[in-house]
């Protein structure tokens, strides 16, 4: 028997393709439901920051262009060259190691080990093979300015620039340390005037693995900072020469910066058409570009980051900064994984964890050398240090740093011979203690995991000594791989 023109017996496989049928245009209209509300939600949000001044182009976040011969990150000696940067990766590994110096518990480089191999043999000639390099490296920072220079269609620096910069600024390091050692505080602060000018060109590079390596090249170079001024190496006009250098560091608004173009690839990245719509068929344009954009767009996803990274952009603008309080993990419900949609750029500009930490360390640091510069000076010249930091305005100081985690001044005291200065530490929390050690990075929390700050004072006068009698030799860095460089991070 028929029904119509269809068999009976069909009559329950037509039923269960029809109901498949229902089920799939269900599907489909809610998913096309979700994307284009999504997308309604999210231009409305883009028009919104628009309007209050975020310029959401990629390129608005990029340094202005600069002829080569005017260019830092042009220069010969920061051209991409493998062998070459192998070969300053493996140096340090084939050198003679001093046990590892803290300048945050205040402990200088210990080269008695050192001492003992070379024997009277000058600790400086044994860097001589790279003495042309490092001088390369300072004739490039002086240049006025930087940009660097991407490969066509890329959004993000070589990883290989990185790990080639901090590769040579180790051997910089190194140096500076070996001069302070040997006596000869006046070519060690060039060394570390040098390092200080690389800093800064690299602080307008919006690209987060640059800043990254920035980070950890200026916490190298607190090392010899500390030394030289704990040791009080340096007269009054050069540590007006290394206050001037260590005043335009800021690695908060770099920070700030890399966390716009964050934004600007994710934004560029969401509205850029995919690669299969670009057929020359329009019906498999049009298919394809419904397709990939009810399944790949996330509208959803990307407008929660941004609200996310807009707080933390906001935050970072505020006169009053609370690094603990910035959350960088992804937003909620995206299960901790970046959206399908991410320029690829943009899915690898994260930052690790334990890198908010770090980065208040370093520039809580960077604040109180630059103090600390203008305490030796008064010292210098009137026997004695101040009894309150405001006394050193304005002759010495234009105005005093922040404390970047809590506001207000440092914390100073003094009795005229020595002072004390710290800055507000990092208030940990008992999970954030388990949280970091899991991560393992355990090194930044307090022993204990305290609850509240722990202050961060900067170790004066006089400095712990090299090593107690009897007392074993500090373990020394392993420099023969060429990722060491980045492992901290």
């Amino acid at each position: 028997m028929k029904v119509g023109n269809v068999p009976r017996r069909n009559l329950p496989f037509l039923a269960a393709v029809l109901a498949l049928c229902a089920c799939l245009l269900l599907l489909g209209l809610f998913r096309l439901e979700r994307y284009l509300g999504g997308r309604r939600a999210w231009r409305a949000w883009k028009a919104a920051q628009e309007a209050a001044g975020m310029d959401f182009d990629p390129a608005s976040c990029l340094p202005p262009a600069v002829p080569d011969p005017r260019n830092f990150a042009a220069a010969p000696i920061l051209a991409a060259n493998p062998r070459r940067t192998r070969r300053w990766s493996s140096a340090l590994a084939d050198l003679p190691t001093p046990g590892m110096g803290d300048w945050q518990s205040g402990l200088p480089e210990d080269f008695s080990a050192v001492d003992v191999v070379l024997r009277d043999q000058d600790p400086e000639l044994s860097l001589a093979p790279f003495a042309a390099d490092l001088e390369a490296l300072a004739d490039a920072a002086r240049r006025p300015a930087s940009q660097l220079q991407l490969a066509d269609g890329s959004r993000q620096p070589a990883p290989e620039f990185s790990e080639r910069l901090l590769a040579l600024g180790r051997l910089l390091q190194r140096r500076a340390l070996v001069r302070l050692h040997a006596g000869r505080p006046v070519p060690a602060l060039e060394d570390v005037l040098t390092a200080l000018a690389v800093a800064r060109h690299l602080q307008d590079e919006p690209y987060p693995p640059v800043q990254l390596a920035r980070l950890f090249w200026l916490d190298m170079f607190m090392q010899p900072i500390w030394e030289g001024l704990a040791s009080r190496a340096w007269d009054e006009p050069r540590l007006a020469r290394l206050e001037a250098a260590l005043e335009p560091q800021d690695l908060v608004a770099s920070f700030a910066l890399a966390q716009r173009y964050r934004r600007c690839l994710d934004s560029a990245s969401l509205e850029a058409k995919p690669p299969i719509a670009r057929s020359a068929h329009w019906q498999d344009w049009a298919t394809a570009r419904w397709l990939s954009g009810v399944y790949r767009s996330k509208y959803g996803a990307a407008l929660r980051q941004d609200q996310d990274r807009a707080r933390i952009q906001a935050a970072l603008a505020a006169p009053r900064i609370r690094l603990d309080r910035l959350d960088l993990t992804p937003p909620s419900g995206s299960g901790g994984r970046k959206p399908a949609f991410l320029h690829p750029a943009a899915a690898a500009a994260r930052f690790p964890s334990g890198f908010l930490p770090r980065l208040a360390r370093v520039q809580a640091g960077l604040d109180q050398a630059m103090v600390v510069c203008a305490l030796e000076r008064w010292r210098l010249r009137h026997g004695r240090y101040p009894r309150d930091l405001q006394e050193l305005v304005p002759a010495y100081r234009s105005a005093l740093p922040q404390d970047r985690l809590m506001g207000g001044l440092l914390a100073y005291a003094s009795t005229g011979r020595t002072f004390h200065l710290a800055a507000a530490g990092w208030p940990w929390r008992r999970e954030q203690d388990q949280a970091q050690a899991e991560a393992g990075d355990p090194s930044e929390a307090p022993a204990g995991g305290n609850d509240g700050p722990q202050p961060w004072p900067w170790a004066a006068w006089p400095v712990t000594p090299r090593r107690p009698p009897g007392a074993a030799p500090r373990p020394t860095r392993d420099f023969s791989q060429p990722g060491f460089l980045l492992e901290r991070l």
